[in-house]
């Protein structure tokens, strides 16, 4: 299933429970979250250790923060040393978001990858400051460099 980005959405697919809402459709001129994934050019297969990129587009907030976080922890398996998330598309970013960013770096860190946020919009950073996590989560402009950037020996 592709939107009409041609992008495969990520959705929130785990089962309704008791007390569990409906999950919200977006509505007419809402962005859906989407996600594209890109190996390396000389990667032929994950864990050769190179990095991963995902790249996300559209809104991040309470109903799609879930679809962000599942978009990323797969991924974290991969045997990539390296993920990184360009949120260069995305055109808002809540509080949730956040939440879902510290999931994944948790998870990331316990299995020794280093997880690197890219964002070329002031969205992403200004939200990740206010939550005082930047020093965890640093902000690269671009993914040359957030690729550039050497792995971290204590990681």
């Amino acid at each position: 299933m592709t939107n009409v980005s041609g992008r495969a959405p990520v959705t929130n697919c785990r089962p309704r429970g008791p007390g569990r809402p409906r999950p919200r459709t977006p509505g007419p001129g809402e962005e859906q979250l989407s996600l594209t994934v890109e190996h390396d050019a000389r990667t032929a297969r994950p864990g050769d250790g190179h990095p991963i990129v995902l790249h996300f587009h559209g809104e991040v907030d309470m109903v799609s923060a879930p679809a962000l976080r599942q978009g990323i922890l797969p991924h974290l398996g991969g045997g990539h040393p390296v993920v990184v998330l360009d949120l260069s598309g995305v055109t808002f970013f809540g509080a949730r978001g956040v939440s879902a960013l510290m999931t994944a770096q948790d998870t990331a860190e316990h299995q020794h990858i280093e997880l690197r946020v890219v964002s070329n919009r002031s969205t992403v950073p200004r939200v990740l400051r206010a939550a005082d996590v930047g020093d965890v989560l640093p902000v690269y402009d671009s993914v040359a460099a957030a690729i550039a950037e050497p792995r971290h020996p204590t990681r």
